[in-house]
């Protein structure tokens, strides 16, 4: 789940999420956008996968699910998510 209080920022095919407590800047390229996105509501990693698949069909699941799960675990490394 999105940890509230995050600023948002949209710069050409990247978003920058400001987090004001830490005073940090943690930058999305176009997948992780997807991802941080879909995040606005509860969700599996397999359901994030599933739909970064149809989103994305040139790259394989495998890296998708390997990308998906390293940004997750950096968000929550940043303390950008939290896990329930």
């Amino acid at each position: 789940m999105r940890r509230s209080g995050i600023i948002i920022k949209s710069l050409d095919d990247e978003v920058l999420l400001i987090d004001e407590v830490t005073d940090s800047i943690f930058n999305l390229n176009q997948m992780g956008t997807a991802v941080w996105n879909l995040l606005n509501e509860p969700r599996t990693i397999e359901e994030i996968v599933e739909v970064l698949q149809a989103a994305f069909p040139d790259v394989s699941t495998e890296i998708i699910a390997e990308d998906t799960n390293q940004l997750l675990n950096r968000l929550v490394d940043k303390g950008l998510l939290q896990v329930t």
